[in-house]
């Protein structure tokens, strides 16, 4: 018994020793770079887009986002929805769409680089199929993203035929409260999942990504809560930083982000390891890379 605690503390030493290393933290600055060159153009487009979608109130549309970013984030996306429903433009949503592809797909080859490392593989694929991996999932994610737009706004009006049948307003109510806050969780999921599964260069299965993917998830909306309370709770952001002071949130709130896909993927090595092993210990014992 006495063993086998030894051995457990060891596991979790291990574990922490792995997790508190700066590469963490840089390959979590290096993806929140790219995201934050990428987030403007990636709403611009989609924001564009939604424009052209017929039946949806960009301003109404645009609040589930609430739920996944902080407040003052929210008042940037906010001020480019309202100068989309006052200058919609075709042109612009190509152009955007081109240059959204190419940055975020920069963020997505940043998470690939960090989750090789993390694996100790060496990159086998060629400059042309990785970085066409990379824009497919980009120009995935732009579509995936339109449809869940898609989805919740127009959840309403299914909404009310399914009114029509089911007369209790209050269960109707919750159903729909309940779809509307998974719906997005879902996607974040599945995004992660296909990102984890996709992006290492010896290709993962499904349910090897998908607790980092979990892991992500949570993390994502835990930092924004706190972050959010903390920005919306404490002035001292806005005294410091003055009119900057919703940019600086924003790339904050990125990098934590960052830092979620970041712990995501390496929980995932951590997992893969362990299992190739058989022991945390061994899986780390003598090893010629750090993987963290």
């Amino acid at each position: 018994m006495l063993d086998k605690m030894k051995k457990l503390v060891s596991s979790i030493k291990i574990f922490i020793n792995f997790f508190n290393v700066p590469d963490m933290y840089t390959r979590s600055a290096e993806t929140a770079f790219y995201l934050t060159i990428s987030v403007f153009p990636s709403l611009i487009f989609l924001i564009a887009a939604m424009a052209y979608i017929p039946g949806i109130n960009l301003v109404t549309s645009g609040e589930f986002l609430l739920q996944i970013i902080p407040d003052d984030a929210y008042m940037i996306i906010n001020s480019l929805i309202e100068s989309a429903v006052k200058n919609r433009s075709f042109a612009l949503v190509i152009l955007s769409f081109i240059l959204a592809t190419w940055t975020f797909s920069k963020a997505v080859k940043s998470v690939v680089k960090g989750q090789n490392i993390a694996y100790g593989f060496a990159e086998l694929r060629g400059f042309v199929k990785l970085n066409t991996l990379c824009i497919l999932f980009a120009i995935g994610f732009f579509l995936l993203t339109l449809l869940s737009i898609f989805l919740l706004v127009y959840g309403k009006k299914i909404g009310f035929l399914i009114e029509k049948i089911i007369s209790d307003y209050f269960l109707l109510e919750l159903i729909f409260n309940v779809i509307r806050f998974f719906i997005p969780v879902m996607y974040m999921i599945y995004i992660f999942t296909s990102l984890f599964t996709l992006g290492p260069s010896v290709r993962m299965k499904a349910k090897q990504g998908l607790p980092g993917a979990c892991i992500t998830t949570m993390l994502w909306i835990v930092f924004s809560i706190l972050y959010s309370f903390y920005a919306n709770n404490f002035s001292g952001i806005n005294q410091i930083y003055g009119s900057i002071s919703t940019m600086i949130v924003l790339m904050t709130w990125i990098y934590l982000c960052s830092m979620a896909i970041t712990i995501g993927y390496k929980i995932n090595s951590i997992i893969f390891l362990i299992q190739k092993k058989n022991s945390l210990q061994e899986a780390f014992k003598n090893s010629s890379h750090t993987p963290f």
